[in-house]
């Protein structure tokens, strides 16, 4: 199985750190990252919001394509609905050349309102953008002189010059929490990523292999992957002193102001207690120790065992405002403790 890490390109929001300092600090995490071991790096995208949240996916994935050697790169997610399907298949495939054949695309409806209101997309509309977008995008990808005439774009004899390395091209795949994004990747054929908390507690894995079986979609074309947040130290107590004002101050964050209401399916925020005595607030994410994280991770294995392979996780183990001293060492430790455990494990 493989581990991806997020490179988030975020600061707290009443930081004094320099944006520059900010992206240097997220460039060195994917540095080390690429010397340990771990197997891809995924960056997010939204827009005009106080922490930056990377609002150029593909610049900053260019930019990590030549400071890394081997580790892949990924949007998690590209705001689909956002673009013009056929620049991003030519933006992937320059991606793809100048990082000799890593990068991956994992695309997103969006959800959050600033996002579309900051390029005047009508929110509503981005189940049918994405639709028409993602025919559009595959089309140019696998296709010489491909057209297609859409309701918001349409593509003329496009051939992708140059063309990605691998073949027939970069993977893509879909970040769902709901039926519609989940029968949207079955149709297209796509791998699923998705939160945690939304693939065991919400059902999503189970809607995934429903729906493709429903459709017809041999499951063995598909793949499955979650995100684990938190923060890992190797004293319990030390994780939770560490990790858990970041991870506290990034919960509350994300509950009001610029992310609030994002949705119909709001993140639950719960008090969890460690094995400290310690509680705080939390959205479901991980402190600990490397035993308590394999164990977790052995659960999720258990619990995701089906018919569509569940492949790996993304971590976030560097909340925005944590040192990078602080983030290293926990990327230093998951990677000694707990990456050779990871690569151990099969696909289930």
């Amino acid at each position: 199985m493989e581990i991806g890490i997020g490179v988030k390109f975020k600061r707290a929001p009443d930081a004094a750190q320099s944006w520059s300092e900010v992206y240097e600090e997220w460039i060195e995490y994917a540095r080390v990252a690429d010397r340990l071991g771990y197997d891809f790096i995924v960056v997010p995208e939204h827009h005009s919001v106080a922490i930056g949240y990377n609002p150029t996916p593909f610049l900053t994935l260019t930019a990590l394509a030549r400071e890394t050697e081997r580790i892949r790169l990924a949007t998690q997610p590209l705001l689909l609905p956002l673009y013009h399907p056929v620049h991003v298949a030519e933006q992937l495939a320059v991606l793809d050349l100048l990082s000799n054949g890593r990068a991956m695309l994992g695309i997103g409806v969006g959800y959050r309102e600033g996002d579309f209101e900051a390029f005047g997309v009508p929110r509503h509309e981005r189940g049918d953008r994405t639709d028409e977008a993602l025919t559009i995008l595959l089309g140019a990808l696998r296709e010489r002189g491909f057209s297609h005439e859409g309701r918001y774009h349409s593509a003329s004899g496009v051939d992708l010059l140059p063309p990605p390395v691998q073949r027939p091209h970069p993977k893509v795949y879909v970040t769902a929490r709901s039926r519609p994004a989940l029968a949207r990747a079955v149709r297209f054929g796509l791998g699923v990523n998705t939160l945690h908390r939304e693939a065991i507690g919400r059902g999503v894995y189970a809607d995934y292999c429903e729906l493709a079986g429903e459709q017809g979609v041999d499951p063995a074309t598909l793949d499955f992957t979650i995100v684990r947040n938190g923060y890992i130290a190797a004293d319990a107590a030390e994780a939770v002193r560490i990790g858990a004002p970041f991870i506290e101050g990034r919960t509350e964050y994300m509950a009001a102001g610029e992310f609030a209401g994002r949705d119909e399916y709001p993140r639950e925020v719960t008090q969890v207690a460690a094995d400290t005595g310690a509680s705080f607030a939390t959205e479901g994410e991980l402190i600990g120790t490397p035993a308590m994280w394999i164990e977790a991770m052995q659960a999720d294995i258990e619990a995701l065992s089906g018919p569509i392979p569940f492949t790996g996780w993304t971590l976030g183990i560097r909340p925005e405002g944590m040192s990078l001293a602080d983030g290293l060492s926990a990327l230093e430790l998951f990677a000694a403790e707990v990456l050779p455990w990871v690569h151990a494990q099969e696909p289930r």
